[in-house]
């Protein structure tokens, strides 16, 4: 296992540990806090009073004939004569962990202290998100009434009881309770909504048809609309009932979409299950469509989630059993067993206790993460994969593109360039003299040797831009783009000089040198001439070689 895998494994552990501890601890009675007294008294809307002890919950899945109105929750707290005489300096705050409800209104002993949501219609939708109160220090007595009135429309309740606490008391504990109740929930979904825009843009901009990428990007915006369900949205732009029914509706179609998205991502069809689990899932989506009130609506998603958690169990045993590289999708399997995990907990637990935190919702984002991080992996591969055989192929046509003794380009190089050469080009054409003779009398090493040196030189007197080229034996070519004549004419001449001026060492101590036969040729065009061709180009220079050639052989004969 490699060090990056081992560093992801942990920090996705931890993230789980987080998420599976962590919140519901923070819904907990905190150090410092003051404890609400048990035997709280509730009102309902029909005028009926009982009284509870722990967790209040109503609602429609415990009773059909739930009464939506204002459900008025009296509750007593009693402070204790030390910490009323150490403290009273500082400002309270009075915190409810979790409400059950549309909206909430509260008073301490006898004072409106605030309220959330609209009170009168109940048109929001915040039953997730912890509460704060600022309650005044003059305010609070040794012994304190807390009326919470909370407008239900389909459901009502406290899960978990409120306290009283002051902010130095415990800062962390606050904190991270309104961060995790609310804040990371809409880190996350807006992590998912980022990953699901990456997600279609990757599809759309790489993959030529209907991809794994695509259907899983459109689950990240379908999750993110779901997740919409969690946030603290005081006033809902539509009715409370087409907002439920749509963040339900988009759990199951991005159930589907995620179904799909991870058989392409596995180049796999669909199979019966696959094909079974999306018809159920339109049904599903459909029935919820039906439901005129909230209670039936309720009743309704509570049984049809059901139908969902088949899907990560399916996962799991598709990954189990056709996956062959299972280190690869380590982290995949990460993310399906922890959405499994929190699947079957959110199924049993609330039936014990309805008022319990739901965990699902984090498993399908842990699972829409663990996917995106999979294919991010995949991507990265593919990337490094298509470089590498990128700087392959370059190294490969470089290789074929270079003749191997002196280093030079080749003919081929030559091919190449002609067809993009622009008119004010220049050649210059040279070989080594009396070549043979060096070979006969030093070897054919020295031969090489001379070689090699002639394009060292050459190349140390040309501009980056152009190109010395071996045509064959001791025959060279310079291609020199925009060079005009006297740039052309300088540049053969300090070739010429560098060349006469070699002396190579041998193995044995001699020395010897070289010369080389230079033609060259402009054929930049004048202001009345037309462009001369590449092939005309290299007829002019190879002519004026060989009468620097027969020029220099005629004054060695004169000497």
């Amino acid at each position: 296992m490699t060090r990056k895998a081992i560093i992801g494994g942990a920090a996705g552990f931890f993230v789980c540990l987080l998420i599976l501890f962590g919140v519901q601890h923070v819904c907990r009675l905190p150090a410092g806090a003051i404890e609400i007294l048990p035997d709280q008294m509730v009102t309902c809307p029909s005028g009926d009073t009982f009284a509870f002890s722990k967790g209040l919950y109503i609602g429609g899945i415990r009773n059909p004939d739930f009464v939506p109105g204002i459900y008025s929750v009296k509750m007593n707290l009693k402070l204790t004569t030390q910490i009323e005489s150490s403290q009273n300096h500082e400002d309270y705050i009075l915190v409810f962990p979790s409400v059950d409800g549309n909206a909430l209104r509260v008073f301490f002993n006898g004072q409106f202290i605030g309220s959330l949501g609209d009170f009168a219609h109940g048109n929001s939708n915040f039953w997730y998100a912890a509460k704060f109160f600022s309650v005044p220090a003059s305010m609070v007595s040794s012994e304190n009434t807390i009326i919470a009135e909370i407008n239900g429309v389909y459901e009502a309740g406290i899960s978990h009881l409120p306290y009283l606490i002051q902010k130095s008391a415990n800062p962390f504990s606050l904190s991270w309770l309104s961060f995790s109740t609310n804040g990371l929930v809409i880190l996350l979904a807006g992590a998912i909504l980022i990953i699901g825009f990456i997600l279609i843009f990757i599809g759309f901009s790489m993959y030529p048809s209907y991809n794994s990428r695509l259907f899983l990007g459109l689950a990240c915006f379908l999750t993110a609309l779901f997740l919409t369900d969690f946030m603290n949205l005081e006033y809902l732009p539509v009715s409370l009932l087409i907002f439920k029914k749509m963040v339900v509706i988009s759990r199951h179609l991005a159930a589907i979409a995620f179904c799909i998205g991870f058989l392409k991502l596995f180049e796999r069809p669909l199979d019966l299950f696959a094909r079974m689990f999306i018809a159920l899932q339109i049904v599903c989506s459909a029935i919820l469509l039906y439901p005129a009130t909230l209670n039936l609506l309720k009743q309704f998603y509570t049984v049809t989630y059901l139908t969902i958690l088949p899907l990560p169990l399916y996962l799991l045993y598709f990954l189990f059993t056709k996956c062959s590289r299972k280190k690869e999708y380590s982290i995949l399997l990460a993310g399906v067993a922890f959405a499994t995990l929190t699947a079957l907990r959110d199924v049993a637990v609330p039936l014990v206790y309805p008022g319990a935190v739901y965990y699902s919702h984090y498993g399908f984002m842990i699972l829409i993460f663990a996917a995106a991080c999979f294919i991010a992996l995949d991507e990265i591969n593919h990337f490094s994969l298509f470089v590498r055989e990128k700087s392959n192929a370059e190294r490969y046509r470089n290789v074929s593109l270079h003749d191997p003794l002196t280093g030079a380009w080749n003919r081929s190089m030559m091919e190449d360039t002609v067809h993009s050469l622009p008119d004010d080009f220049s050649l210059i054409l040279m070989d080594i003299d009396d070549l043979k003779e060096i070979n006969d009398r030093y070897g054919h090493l020295a031969g090489d040797n001379a070689l090699r040196d002639l394009v060292f030189r050459a190349q140390g007197l040309i501009q980056h831009n152009d190109l010395v080229i071996r045509l064959g034996g001791d025959e060279f070519l310079i291609i020199l783009p925009h060079c005009p004549a006297d740039r052309l004419a300088s540049t053969a001449r300090d070739i010429a000089d560098e060349c006469s001026r070699s002396a190579l060492s041998l193995q044995n101590g001699e020395v010897f040198g070289y010369s080389v036969s230079i033609g060259s040729f402009c054929a930049a065009p004048a202001l009345s001439s037309p462009a001369v061709s590449f092939k005309e180009a290299m007829t002019q220079a190879d002519e004026a070689m060989y009468t620097n050639k027969q020029q220099k052989k005629r004054n060695h004969l004169e000497l």
